[in-house]
């Protein structure tokens, strides 16, 4: 009775105005240890942001900002695989992700609040069961649910959420 299988994102953006105590936790802390890392790259402070910095070098592209992830490693564990700010239908806090991808996405290394970076949530593979609307049933049973009853989740698309990947069921 399958659809399909996906696999859903859900990209957080967090800045000088997120409230909650996760979110303050990563812009306080990415943004020290961005300061940290860009030292190296800029050692004569001859750029002030980083998209100054990483159009002049294109290495800090890359290195800073998969450096800059280790410092917020604990506090993405404390989530226990619990995408935070996304809610089912029921307005619960339970869908799981496997990985994640840290983003700077602007920085001002004399101004803090300038400082903002993302964390794209990726998930497992779900069962489309079917979607009305802007909902997406789904479920975390991959295995056929043909005849049988299966545990779901009723999820909205909204801004940040995107599947990112579709196999259609055999």
């Amino acid at each position: 009775m399958s659809k399909a299988f996906i696999k859903l994102a859900y990209k957080q953006v967090i800045h000088s105005g997120s409230v909650t105590p996760f979110e303050q936790a990563v812009f306080n802390d990415t943004y020290a240890e961005l300061l940290m890392q860009v030292q190296v790259y800029n050692p004569q402070k001859l750029f002030n942001n980083w998209a100054e910095l990483t159009t002049a070098v294109p290495k800090a592209a890359q290195n800073v900002p998969y450096k800059t992830a280790f410092s917020i490693g604990l506090y993405v564990k404390e989530l226990t695989n619990v995408i935070p700010g996304l809610t089912d239908n029921l307005d619960q806090a339970n869908i799981p992700f496997a990985n994640y991808k840290f983003e700077i996405i602007d920085s001002h290394f004399e101004n803090r609040q300038k400082h903002k970076v993302s964390i794209t949530y990726l998930t497992a593979t779900f069962t489309l069961l079917t979607s009305f609307g802007e909902y997406l049933v789904l479920s975390t049973n991959t295995a056929s649910t043909a005849g049988t009853s299966t545990d779901t989740i009723v999820i909205k698309m909204q801004p940040g959420l995107s599947v990112v990947s579709y196999e259609p069921a055999i």
